[in-house]
């Protein structure tokens, strides 16, 4: 995460939470703009544009940490989860109102 450690005092988790917040709107946004695209393409996109953004903490005053990437990678898997759980619940609904009709 490029942003500043401070923006994130006071967010409930704090830095950490942060990452995991910031990768799931990611996640989500990704999966949906590449929603044609295979999952395998969407994940190397996903990590790629992270990792990236992990290592371009050292143009910053943030340095490069492990923790980060972990909660990254939660915050992804957060994101795909609510992307496809979202997509369930919604072709539900769309079966349901076309079968009353």
């Amino acid at each position: 995460m490029l942003l500043p450690r401070d923006w994130f005092i006071k967010v409930p988790g704090g830095d950490n939470f942060g990452h995991i917040y910031i990768d799931c709107i990611i996640s989500i946004l990704i999966f949906y703009i590449l929603r044609d695209k295979n999952i395998y393409f969407k994940l190397f996109f996903i990590f790629s544009l992270t990792s990236l953004i992990e290592f371009a903490q050292t143009l910053t005053s943030r340095n490069f940490s492990i923790s980060d990437i972990f909660y990254n990678f939660i915050g992804i898997l957060v994101g795909i989860a609510v992307y496809y759980l979202f997509n369930f619940i919604l072709k539900f609904k769309i079966k349901k109102i076309l079968n009353f009709k």
